[in-house]
């Protein structure tokens, strides 16, 4: 319905607060309003205003219960609500929310402390959807729990901005080379670059080169052949499911030559 509004005046006079006083035949005084002239009568205060302003009400709070969301999104403010740091993000309910150091099942970026802004929906059946984006660079992924309560895993949007590397951490022996030893990735395939030298052989009990995170780690054990940087040596490197990456032999039989790792790529998941 329409609402009815009311224009509500200040009563004005010439001379505010100002009485005569006149005596009772009791002894008693009385204080006569001595105003002046009425400069504006103001607005009556009478049942008819006020049962408008009480109708008014009603009909907003009638109107609130029936067309207005009733869950809370943010804080009073209106900013995101920040999380603590080793919070399990897949336990918030719906809303809007930012942190550091977050308890992110699967991490898409292994061991970040960065600052991290989730968005959460859900749906009737238990569904639920999570927007995680890093407040740095932008950089975002998606990631859903189904029906039977398990999390999918995250899934990067991706854009034409650079790449995200990581410095490796070399084990037994390896070091870097001219270029410094790291990984990236993209999609759901881990990529490398830069080169290592004079480490340990694998052996029979494939000493590491160096092991990826195991939230990145290769989803199959298995060899393949990377190029040397001088005179086109090779390399034979074991991947294992474990995340350990061996490097097995190389054509010469030694390791003093720079292993280019440019050729190592696999999937994770």
């Amino acid at each position: 319905m329409p609402y009815n509004k009311t224009l509500w005046k200040d009563r004005v006079v010439e001379k505010p607060m100002t009485y005569t006083m006149r005596t009772n035949a009791d002894g008693t005084i009385t204080l006569v309003p001595a105003e002046g002239q009425i400069l504006e009568v103001g607005t009556p205060l009478t049942a008819v205003n006020l049962n408008n302003l009480e109708k008014q009400y009603e009909e907003v709070l009638a109107w609130v219960r029936e067309n207005a969301q009733m869950v809370k999104l943010s804080a009073d403010t209106g900013l995101r609500t920040k999380l603590a740091a080793g919070f399990d993000i897949l336990t918030l309910g719906v809303g809007f929310y930012y942190g550091a150091s977050l308890n992110i099942p699967s991490h898409p970026i292994p061991g970040s402390t960065a600052w991290y802004n989730i968005d959460v929906t859900q749906s009737e059946q238990g569904m639920k959807q999570f927007r995680l984006q890093r407040n740095a660079d932008g950089r975002t992924w998606i990631g859903t729990v189904h029906s039977d309560n398990v999390f999918r895993g995250w899934y990067e949007v991706v854009t034409d901005s650079p790449l995200i590397w990581t410095n490796l951490s070399l084990q037994n022996g390896w070091v870097a080379g001219l270029t410094t030893p790291q990984y990236s990735i993209i999609g759901n395939e881990v990529v490398f670059r830069g080169r290592i030298k004079n480490g340990q052989f694998g052996g029979a009990s494939y000493l590491p080169a160096f092991t990826m995170p195991s939230i990145v780690k290769p989803t199959t054990s298995h060899a393949l052949l990377i190029a040397g940087y001088i005179n086109n040596h090779w390399a034979r490197v074991y991947l294992f499911d474990d995340g350990k990456i061996s490097v097995i032999t190389t054509a010469t039989g030694a390791t003093d030559n720079e292993l280019d790792l440019a050729g190592l790529r696999y999937c994770y998941k």
